[in-house]
């Protein structure tokens, strides 16, 4: 605590400010992550039940949310083999495509 009451009321005010902001960013885009995440694992449930077209659309969806290759790396480092990774993600869209392929073949 002595290193608080050595700084200035200005120093004090500009370290809060910026904590406050910090965290009003990190929410934010922790806010859109899980809301990606949702979609994610939504389309995985209408793979589930047979919707392809709709399961195809969300997983399109969770892969363009993301351009940044680095994201994806640190994704797949975090996450390792969940089914949120881009691979994995990427298999499920194929398969559902294929479903689709044979659902217009018919």
């Amino acid at each position: 605590m002595s290193f608080w009451k050595s700084l200035s009321s200005k120093r004090k005010l500009f370290l809060l400010a910026t904590c406050i902001i910090f965290l009003f960013f990190l929410f934010r885009s922790d806010y859109a992550q899980q809301r990606s995440y949702a979609i994610m694992h939504d389309a995985y449930e209408q793979m589930e039940d047979g919707n392809y077209e709709t399961a195809a659309e969300e997983f399109q969806q969770y892969l363009d949310s993301h351009s940044s290759k680095i994201y994806w790396k640190i994704q797949e480092v975090i996450n390792r083999n969940d089914q949120s990774t881009y691979e994995n993600v990427k298999k499920a869209l194929e398969e559902c495509q294929k479903h689709l392929q044979k659902e217009q073949a018919k």
